[in-house]
């Protein structure tokens, strides 16, 4: 069932929620794909139609028409996998956070997956644009033989424009809730413009991946031993997370798509599909 609501604008923002529910089709009782069941929408976040450029997995593109986010805006987004379903989600482009006159913009992100599912979330950065007041909120919780592969990127200033970030206020939270396993709850705050909670990088990325053992933390760290960036991969149980900071997107993109190919066939047993938007 398809339900789209009429966009809805108070006097302080945009209110946006965007539900979507996945789940295998089978035909004559052989799997065919993961397929697009449920789409609740209201307000301005919607998807393009559903790829499937490797067969089962289904490839979404998240897409926010306005172009930014503004002091005042609430978004979210609220994903869904049924058993044994696959789901491949990214952006063709970055998502702007612009300059506040004190409202907040508030993002909130949750995916749920039933066992056996499989979740990767590859989103474009995040841009705070100085003077951005924001609230980011990410939330995944996993089950029985779940698997979970993505990143957040967040990017204070406008590199391109030569601007940094020296006001507003940002708040970020990701939580990661495991079967059987403590999981991760990680918080940044960037208070007044001051920066150096990330040592006063530009960029600030975060890659996690489930279910993980020994030997993929060391394959992970051997590729980046020789890194000209800050970068450090650890693992909570079997939660990976590498984090990495930067000064050139670019190179943060580079390590991000160059783990993400490593992982796939470790965690997910594919080869790596790079979504066809990431070439244009």
């Amino acid at each position: 069932m398809i339900q789209n609501n009429t966009a809805q604008k108070n006097a302080n923002g945009w209110l946006g929620k965007l539900s979507l529910s996945f789940a295998n089709r089978f035909v004559n009782g052989e799997l065919q794909r993961t397929e697009l069941v449920d789409r609740q929408q209201q307000g301005p976040l919607t998807i393009q139609r559903p790829f499937y450029p490797e067969g089962k997995p289904c490839h979404i593109y998240l897409l926010h028409p306005p172009g930014g986010i503004v002091g005042g805006d609430k978004l979210e987004l609220d994903i869904f996998l049924d058993h044994d379903s696959h789901l491949l989600m990214t952006m063709p482009g970055a998502s702007k956070f612009y300059r506040s006159h004190g409202n907040i913009a508030q993002l909130k992100q949750k995916f749920t997956l039933a066992p056996n599912s499989i979740i990767e979330w590859l989103p474009q950065e995040n841009i705070f644009f100085n003077g951005t007041n924001a609230n980011l909120t990410t939330e995944f919780n996993l089950t029985l033989n779940s698997r979970l592969l993505g990143w957040e990127t967040l990017c204070f200033g406008r590199p391109v424009m030569h601007e940094k970030f020296g006001q507003g206020n940002i708040k970020s939270c990701l939580t990661i809730n495991l079967p059987d396993e403590l999981g991760l709850d990680e918080h940044l705050k960037i208070i007044d413009g001051n920066c150096t909670p990330i040592g006063n990088y530009t960029y600030s990325a975060t890659l996690f991946a489930y279910p993980i053992n020994l030997a993929i933390l060391q394959q992970v760290q051997k590729r980046f031993e020789n890194s000209t960036v800050p970068i450090g991969a650890t693992a909570l149980g079997q939660l990976l997370t590498v984090r990495l900071l930067a000064n050139d997107n670019q190179i943060c993109q580079q390590y991000l798509h160059q783990l993400w190919a490593l992982l796939r066939p470790l965690i997910i047993n594919l080869p790596a599909c790079p979504p066809r938007i990431w070439a244009t």
